[in-house]
C-alpha cells in the first residue's frame, strides 16, 4: 500500500527534507544505503549519508490524497531514492553454495567476479554474474 512520507535530515547548519510516495516495502531497500547530495549546501560541502528507518515519518495512508499528491506534485524537496550511492552486485551459485556480494567499489566487484569465475570454470553448473544495482 502506498503511503506519502516526509524525510528529514539535520546537521550543523544545513536541512535536507522532502516529501515522497513509495511503499514499505520499496523503501526497504534505503535502509543502510549511503545517499550522497553532492554539495547541496554550498562550496566544499559534500554531503553523503547513510540512510536509516528513523529517517522517514508516515504523512498519510489516504489512498486518494496520495493519488492527487502523485498526479499533482510527484514530490516535494529531495527524495532519497534519487540520491543512493549505486552498489555492484555479484551473483554465483555452485550448486551447493550460493551468495550475493555488494562492492561500492567497481574494480573490487570486477576482481572478485574474476575470482569466481575462475573457480566456476570447474563446475559446469556453475553461474556468476555482476551487475550494477538500479534504483
Amino acid at each position: 500500500m502506498k503511503k506519502l512520507y516526509s524525510y528529514s535530515e539535520s546537521g550543523r547548519g544545513w536541512t535536507i527534507e522532502g516529501m515522497f510516495v513509495s511503499t514499505d516495502e520499496n523503501n526497504k531497500r534505503l535502509f543502510g544505503k549511503d545517499l550522497y547530495y553532492g554539495e547541496v549546501c554550498g562550496k566544499h560541502s559534500e554531503l553523503s549519508l547513510r540512510f536509516s528507518e528513523d529517517d522517514l515519518k508516515v504523512v498519510t495512508e489516504d489512498q486518494d490524497f496520495i493519488e492527487k499528491f502523485e498526479q499533482l506534485i510527484g514530490y516535494t524537496g529531495y527524495n532519497p531514492f534519487d540520491y543512493i550511492e549505486p552498489q555492484w552486485v555479484v551473483k554465483y551459485d555452485f550448486g551447493n553454495v550460493d551468495g550475493v556480494e555488494y562492492f561500492d567499489d567497481e574494480d573490487e566487484a570486477h576482481e572478485r567476479y574474476e575470482e569466481l569465475s575462475e573457480d566456476a570454470e570447474d563446475h559446469p553448473e556453475a553461474s556468476v554474474e555482476i551487475y550494477q544495482e538500479e534504483y
